[in-house]
């Protein structure tokens, strides 16, 4: 199975731990490819944060389904 993750920051806190637990049972026989934003999309991702504050959810959703058609 191919599996995107996208992290919205490069701080290694809490959710990145949470995350790194989840992938210890599905890194064998996947393949898992992992973006940090802003760095690995800048095309994508400034680091504004108007996604959350400004943009609608369905906006949102169809920049990231417009995403996964060219991440792998």
């Amino acid at each position: 199975m191919k599996i995107a993750v996208i992290n919205g920051t490069e701080i290694k806190g809490c959710t990145y731990n949470i995350k790194e637990k989840f992938l210890e049972i599905l890194r064998d026989g996947n393949q898992i490819r992992e973006f940090y934003l802003p760095k690995d999309l800048p095309h994508f991702c400034c680091g504004c944060k108007n996604c959350f504050l400004k943009v609608s959810s369905f906006a949102l959703t169809q920049s990231m389904l417009y995403l996964s058609g060219t991440l792998f």
